[in-house]
């Protein structure tokens, strides 16, 4: 069990590295980069933290299941955001 949960938090790192991404290749393409108030930039930093809180904490199959719902929610969110916007 233990090695399930450290390759889903693994997972879940690179997904939230991956969205961090494309926030920022998105953000710097439309110069919005120091716009602290955009909500992709919020989210950005949220991802920060959630991706910095999966390294050194432990977590239980059903936190993990609701952070990884924030993942999913987030990614969804930012490429509806940028489609609608493009």
């Amino acid at each position: 069990m233990e090695y399930f949960i450290t390759l889903e938090k693994e997972v879940m790192s690179e997904v939230a590295a991956s969205i961090i991404a494309t926030i920022s290749r998105y953000m710097i393409s439309k110069g919005m980069q120091n716009d602290d108030k955009h909500p992709l930039n919020i989210i950005e930093n949220m991802l920060y933290t959630l991706k910095d809180s999966l390294i050194g904490k432990e977590y239980t199959i059903e936190e993990l299941k609701r952070i990884q719902a924030k993942l999913e929610f987030s990614r969804d969110y930012v490429n509806e955001v940028i489609k609608n916007n493009e």
